[in-house]
């Protein structure tokens, strides 16, 4: 009896229900500003584009080769690089496109496109780019999952997320930095809770063995 006890106890712990985890999702990234809307923009290779007659301004994408992301938690999505070489007949946008390549789970390629607005001031000579916040994309990979991504804003450090700015400004002649945040706002269809493992299968069959053999002796 004490063999059949420890048994279902091992069916039950092993095959009870348990609430799925947050879940990791891993892979690549990369981003490029692209489709510029009016102005003269050209493109200038290594996630860069030339703004302005001449090239005098520049935007550009840097950032690491892997990223990892739990739903709904900030995730930097790398660094923008803005450079005022006071510029004329920038356009008045570009949208800036982040690539993920999920490998985790093997998913693909999964490309967000991002309104970005460029403006430049003649007045106190400054150019600025905008990254808006709670601005969504969305995408449906090969296997169709479909991923949200969202923008939360620029920030230098994830501690600085509570002090979130919208706008990079660069002076005239120098170039300014910062990270720009998002995070996996959905995704659809969500990940399924494991089934129960081989372990409790096998447990399964310990225990109706062990009945069987008690009532055997109890039949003699």
């Amino acid at each position: 009896m004490r063999f059949l006890v420890l048994s279902l106890f091992t069916v039950l712990a092993f095959s009870s229900p348990v609430a799925a985890g947050p879940m990791t999702y891993a892979g690549s990234e990369s981003a490029d500003f692209i489709n510029p809307v009016g102005g003269t923009s050209s493109d200038g290779g290594n996630h860069t584009l030339f703004l302005g007659t001449n090239n005098h301004a520049g935007i550009r994408w840097a950032g690491g080769i892997s990223f990892s992301a739990t739903q709904g938690v900030p995730i930097d999505l790398g660094d923008i690089y803005l450079w005022n070489g006071k510029p004329t007949n920038i356009p008045s946008q570009v949208t800036w496109r982040v690539n993920l390549n999920f490998s985790q789970p093997n998913t693909g390629l999964a490309s967000f496109d991002f309104a970005t607005p460029l403006s430049y001031n003649p007045t106190n000579q400054t150019l600025s780019a905008t990254f808006t916040p709670g601005e969504t994309a969305s995408f449906t990979a090969a296997n169709g999952t479909r991923y949200q991504l969202e923008i939360i804003g620029l920030a230098d450090s994830i501690g600085a997320i509570g002090n979130i700015n919208s706008t990079l400004v660069s002076q005239q002649s120098q170039e300014n930095s910062t990270d720009v945040w998002g995070r996996l706002t959905s995704v659809d269809p969500a990940p399924q809770v494991p089934e129960p493992s081989a372990l409790a299968l096998g447990a399964i069959g310990l225990a109706l063995a062990g009945f069987r053999r008690l009532r055997l002796c109890a039949q003699r």
